[in-house]
């Protein structure tokens, strides 16, 4: 056993899922992959005790603690593993499913990602936590992924979460800005008036506006056309502009909101009012 994983055999030679590598193999560790999926402990990282599950055809090296991290890695890294074909290609036929151990539970929400074209792209929703434990489950690629001889296949697992930077663009309205923790706001004192959200999260290139309640076109249930977002539901970007259109009856407030998305599925509310007095929501 090598960092909790089956070492290969001897020499070269070839065997029925692929061929075999020497029995001194030391980290990174040598594996021969499964048609199916098969739960493999890797080495203790930075007090974190990973597990992953992977799938496929040929012969990978597992290095769960590759120094340095490519230039391309997210700050803070949880786990960097890169899978590498030796003895020919190898093919894989799922995201690798991982469970951590984390020395305490994650402030934050925690994503997996791959390297595409240079840059980490988020796979699937974010990590299920629980405790101290984090858990993703494996994907079935389709196609499947053929590595050539030699060739990597790269992941990281990071933890950040989305915020969204809420800026009045007149100074009576009131903003503040939201996270996956707490709702941002938007209260405007005057018909016309903008503010712009500018979501971030590291590693993250643009979001999406999941939906709103700010009108009748946006959301057919609305109760009355008080904001417009551009760009609207369903769109990506890297900001977002609220419009104040109308305030409620007598000029009292108005009140709706919006949701913005990542690709992992981590979400902030924005609460967005429209007054013709002094009050806000909140207040």
């Amino acid at each position: 056993m090598v960092g909790g994983m089956t070492a290969c055999s001897s020499s070269p030679s070839t065997g029925p899922i692929g061929p075999t590598a020497p029995p001194t193999c030391a980290l990174p560790t040598c594996l021969h992959l499964s048609s199916t999926l098969t739960s493999y402990r890797l080495a203790e990282v930075n007090g974190i005790t990973p597990a992953m599950s992977l799938a496929g055809t040929g012969t990978v090296l597992i290095d769960d603690n590759a120094s340095p991290f490519p230039a391309t890695a997210t700050s803070p890294v949880v786990l960097y593993v890169r899978i590498t074909a030796i003895y020919g290609p190898a093919t894989l036929t799922y995201v690798p499913g991982f469970r951590l151990v984390l020395s305490s539970p994650p402030l934050a929400a925690v994503i997996l990602a791959e390297l595409k074209n240079g840059k980490f792209v988020p796979v699937g929703k974010a990590g299920t936590v629980k405790g101290n434990t984090v858990t993703f489950p494996a994907i079935a690629m389709k196609p499947p992924l053929t590595l050539p001889d030699a060739g990597n296949y790269d992941l990281q697992i990071y933890s950040t979460a989305l915020n969204v930077a809420v800026a009045c663009n007149q100074s009576v309205d009131i903003c503040h800005d939201g996270s996956t923790i707490k709702p941002g706001k938007a209260v405007f004192t005057a018909i016309g008036d903008t503010a712009t959200l500018t979501p971030s999260e590291g590693g993250a290139a643009s979001f999406t506006l999941l939906s709103d309640t700010c009108n009748k076109t946006d959301d057919p249930s609305a109760g009355g056309n008080w904001a417009t977002i551009s760009p609207g539901p369903g769109s990506s970007a890297t900001a977002f502009t609220v419009t104040a259109k109308n305030a409620g009856k007598n000029g009292n407030e108005s009140h709706c909101s919006a949701i913005v998305t990542d690709a992992s599925g981590q979400q902030v509310t924005i609460d967005i009012g429209v007054t013709l007095s002094s009050v806000g929501i909140g207040k």
